[in-house]
């Protein structure tokens, strides 16, 4: 399986020649959910989460690709972590005005497989990244997506399977800590 992007630089319908982003190179590693996001710097950051559908469970992992060109070649996939069971991340990179990125993700830890939704940051533009905070555990919250205010406050949602609710939580310090679900 794999990704391709193309590119629309003139301002009209027309569109480039498809892109590689990423392939697994094998017919059992799927992969989903790619959002591209913009930084400040002009980098290009795809967000998406990769799986084996050989395996009888779920084993996804969050990845990364980044470009420096606009979209022209892209660096392999970078791991973002975030849980110890499965990652799956559906919504696209914020970053901040300290030029922090944000990445939100969702996915289940083991051995307890609670689902848990999560902000991975990164200092270096998507070089790296770690766990800045834990949004909701178990509540079957889902699908998780961030929105940068314009006073800096984000506001995460997810949605909550098998109710049929879309959930919504403010963070008020750049991601580090959330409201109650509601």
């Amino acid at each position: 399986y794999s990704k391709r992007g193309t590119i629309n630089d003139d301002g009209t319908v027309t569109w480039a020649t498809p892109v590689l982003v990423y392939s697994s190179g094998t017919a059992n590693i799927s992969t989903r959910g790619t959002n591209v996001a913009k930084l400040a710097n002009g980098v290009l950051l795809a967000s998406g989460w990769f799986y084996d559908t050989n395996l009888a469970t779920s084993t996804g992992f969050g990845f990364v690709c980044r470009s420096t060109d606009n979209g022209l070649t892209w660096s392999a996939p970078i791991t973002t972590g975030g849980c110890t069971g499965y990652v799956n991340i559906q919504g696209r990179a914020i970053q901040l005005a300290n030029g922090r990125v944000l990445l939100p993700i969702f996915g289940q830890d083991s051995p307890s497989g609670l689902l848990a939704s999560r902000v991975q940051y990164s200092d270096d533009n998507g070089l790296t990244w770690a766990t800045l905070s834990t949004i909701l555990t178990g509540n079957n919250a889902i699908e998780t997506s961030l929105c940068l205010l314009t006073n800096g406050h984000i506001i995460a949602t997810q949605r909550n399977q098998g109710q049929n609710q879309i959930g919504a939580q403010l963070s008020t310090d750049s991601g580090v800590t959330w409201s109650s679900y509601a």
